[in-house]
């Protein structure tokens, strides 16, 4: 029995470090898929800023 008993706290062990494994995954690819929207949005903000200030001569926006 014993034996068996060790067993299963190993496996929950094991158990554990992989669920630990797969949320830092999740949570680095969140933080990625979030950077890349912030990057895109950044880019089409500065690209209507440029845009209004070619057309509108625009000093102060």
């Amino acid at each position: 029995m014993p034996n068996q008993y060790e067993k299963l706290v190993e496996q929950q062990a094991r158990l554990k470090q992989k669920i630990e494994r797969e949320d830092f995954k999740l949570r680095q690819s969140k933080y990625y898929e979030n950077r890349q929207a912030r990057k895109a949005r950044s880019r089409r903000l500065i690209q209507k800023g440029a845009l209004l200030e070619k057309y509108f001569q625009a000093d102060n926006l």
